[in-house]
C-alpha cells in the first residue's frame, strides 16, 4: 500500500473517509524554527505534540505506514512544523490520535489520500 500526497483535487482518486473521525478540541501548527539540530516526536492521552517534524513523519505516524509508502511533493521531507494538540477526551490513546491527526492533516494542510496496490 502507498499513500501518495494529492496538491489538487483534481487529482483525488480517493479521498480516505475522516469525516466520522474525532478532531482535536485545539490545535496549534507552527513553522519550526529553522537549524533546529533534533526533532521531537511525544503523546501522552488526550495529546499529540511534535516540534522540529517533517510532515512525512507525520503522515507516517498516523497512517501507519512505511517512508516509501509516502510519495508528494519534496517539501514534506523539507519543511518542518512545531504542533502541539489537545483531544477533548483527555484519556484517548495513541489509536484515537491517530485518527485526530488524520483529520487535522486533512483540514489544516489539505492532505489527500489516495490508497493504491503496488
Amino acid at each position: 500500500m502507498r499513500i501518495r500526497f494529492l496538491s489538487t483535487p483534481a487529482l483525488l482518486v480517493f479521498l480516505c473517509s475522516v469525516a466520522s473521525a474525532q478532531s482535536f478540541e485545539v490545535a496549534s501548527i507552527h513553522a519550526s524554527e529553522p537549524g533546529l539540530p533534533t526533532a521531537n516526536f511525544h503523546t501522552d492521552p488526550g495529546v499529540f505534540s511534535i516540534h522540529n517534524v517533517t510532515l512525512r513523519s507525520c503522515i507516517e505516524w498516523a497512517y501507519g505506514v512505511r517512508p516509501l509508502q509516502i510519495t508528494g511533493p519534496a517539501w514534506l521531507s523539507e519543511m518542518r512544523f512545531d504542533i502541539n494538540a489537545k483531544a477533548a477526551d483527555h484519556n484517548a490513546d495513541d489509536d484515537q490520535l491517530r485518527l485526530m491527526v488524520r483529520a487535522m492533516l486533512t483540514d489544516r494542510f489539505g492532505l489527500q489520500v489516495h490508497h493504491e496496490q503496488k
